[in-house]
């Protein structure tokens, strides 16, 4: 029946996930497409991409082989304040590319998608008043975890973790930008400070 498929893949899923972070073989992706990154001014103009249909489909063009899992930090919540009122279409339309990988992952159902973050931590005492700050550091350190990294150059968040990565020998970090990924990180060649 179609619902037992379903949960023979929640459950497939659940496995792949816990594996791969066990051998730490996970992708991480850190998408800024979250409504107030969209909606912030700054620098760069030319090196965002806000379209999260066009970043998923770079990482699966550039990554043939598909990770066993994908750890994705993003905030859900962010996209559902700015998609309700109708008019951000960019956070509807990347809500519901959120919503559809939640559900089906990526590279044709291969990959899983898990994150972590506040979300996990905002029903624990011990965490109260401090479970977003304590949410990012866990993140942090999942992605620097993660086999590679994918990150956005208009993100302190993802200039810190290169460079982390870099100083750990984690040498597999790339760059999105419109319509293309890049390689970031070079043996020998210290990672450029956050520039926007």
């Amino acid at each position: 029946s179609r619902k037992l498929r379903e949960k023979l893949k929640q459950i497939k899923f659940a496995s792949n996930i816990m594996n791969a972070i066990e051998s730490k073989s996970y992708l991480a992706l850190h998408a800024r497409v979250e409504t107030e990154m969209v909606h912030h001014g700054g620098n760069c103009e030319d090196l965002k991409e806000f379209n999260f249909t066009k970043i998923l489909s770079n990482v699966e063009d550039t990554f043939v082989y598909p990770f066993p899992a994908v750890f994705l930090p993003m905030e859900r919540r962010n996209l559902i304040e700015g998609a309700r009122s109708g008019e951000d279409t960019v956070s509807v339309d990347n809500l519901k590319t959120l919503t559809r990988l939640e559900q089906k992952g990526m590279w044709e159902g291969n990959s899983p998608i898990f994150s972590a973050g506040s979300r996990y931590l905002e029903d624990d005492e011990r965490f109260k008043g401090m479970d977003v700050i304590a949410g990012q550091i866990m993140n942090f350190y999942i992605a620097v975890e993660a086999d590679t990294f994918v990150g956005t150059p208009i993100s302190t968040w993802s200039t810190d973790v290169w460079t982390v990565r870099y100083f750990r020998g984690k040498l597999s970090n790339y760059i999105y930008l419109p319509g293309r990924l890049e390689k970031i990180t070079v043996k020998g060649v210290e990672p450029r400070p956050y520039w926007c």
